[in-house]
């Protein structure tokens, strides 16, 4: 039987299906700002962090609504908790008329702030940024059950 699990949504959306291919906050560092390809580049690549992660949070909606994939009931929370998670890990709850723009500021200024965390992969980096900046809040009163009975089903 397949089960959506906590661990098992983290991990699916931890591995963004774009990736920064071995960049890190010195390489943002260096080639950021400047009039260069790279910085066009570097901006491409937070444009593809964001609708991979988007697209896999989707994905795998549509294959619970679907029933390939079967929600599991938290024992507190109920059946919204994994649905939550899903939204809440591929960054869908972001705040009404935010730009990409905006998104690649408020990663530059973390990256620039932080430089105890250059070493740390770009991909990585991406996400603390965005999470931190508190512009990607889900309403877990949006995941009661009786608000997503389309995704329940008992069995598949």
């Amino acid at each position: 039987m397949k089960i959506i699990l906590s661990y098992l949504i983290a991990s699916i959306l931890t591995f963004s299906s774009v990736t920064a291919e071995g960049l890190d906050g010195n390489a943002w560092m260096e080639y950021k700002g400047k009039e260069s390809r790279m910085d066009s580049f570097l901006e491409g690549i937070v444009q593809g962090y964001l609708l991979g992660k988007r697209s896999n949070g989707h994905h795998i909606k549509e294959m619970i609504e679907e029933g390939k994939l079967l929600l599991d009931k938290h024992p507190e929370r109920g059946f919204g908790y994994h649905l939550y998670m899903v939204d809440a890990l591929s960054l869908q709850c972001d705040k009404k008329g935010t730009t990409l723009n905006q998104l690649i500021a408020i990663i530059d200024k973390y990256i620039r702030n932080n430089p105890k965390k250059w070493h740390i992969s770009l991909e990585t980096l991406f996400h603390i940024a965005l999470v931190d900046s508190g512009l990607f809040t889900c309403n877990p009163k949006n995941y009661r059950d009786n608000e997503i009975q389309k995704y329940i089903r008992h069995s598949f």
